[in-house]
């Protein structure tokens, strides 16, 4: 609250509008968050398991060259 005086001296009370309404969102998921989550596992599940298998191939082939 700010006093001013006016001519006359006597105070004005000038009252700022402080007052702003927000509504608060609850926090929940979103589909394409989990979706999007979902696809990057599993592509990267996917990814492994075909490393896993050149790597089986190479240490059989590695085997194979020790006989």
């Amino acid at each position: 609250m700010k006093k001013i005086q006016d001519t006359d001296k006597k105070p004005i009370l000038l009252f700022q509008p402080t007052s702003v309404i927000t509504a608060i969102v609850p926090l929940q998921p979103q589909e394409e968050k989990i979706i999007s989550e979902r696809e990057r596992f599993i592509t990267q599940v996917e990814r492994i398991n075909q490393m896993a298998q050149e790597l089986e191939a190479a240490i059989l082939e590695l085997k194979a060259i020790d006989r």
